[in-house]
């Protein structure tokens, strides 16, 4: 069994991570071969060029929301997506039906 992960961007992928098992997600693993990968990326590099944000967006999992990986997104400067922002972004209609 593994495990995928896809960061995409408008201009296509970013990063591409395979977890083989046995190895387990954890914070380490999250920084040292998926956020590596994001801020080496070509699309993170011209985002500081061009002076525009560059942010991602996790679900609430824990290891997403670890004090080591938040840290080394300050470090980064990388941004989060906040849940409800992406939800209007993605469907309008999402965001006013769950608000109620």
């Amino acid at each position: 069994m593994m495990m995928l992960s896809v960061f995409w961007g408008v201009n296509g992928i970013i990063a591409i991570d395979i977890l083989q098992k046995p190895n387990t997600m954890n914070a380490q693993y999250l920084i040292d071969n998926v956020l590596t990968q994001i801020i080496n990326s070509d699309e993170f590099e011209k985002s500081k060029q061009q002076k525009q944000k560059f942010a991602i967006h996790f679900d609430n999992s824990r290891v997403h929301k670890s004090h080591k990986v938040m840290n080394y997104l300050v470090e980064t400067m990388l941004k989060l997506f906040q849940t409800q922002f992406i939800h209007l972004i993605l469907h309008p209609l999402t965001f006013i039906y769950s608000a109620r």
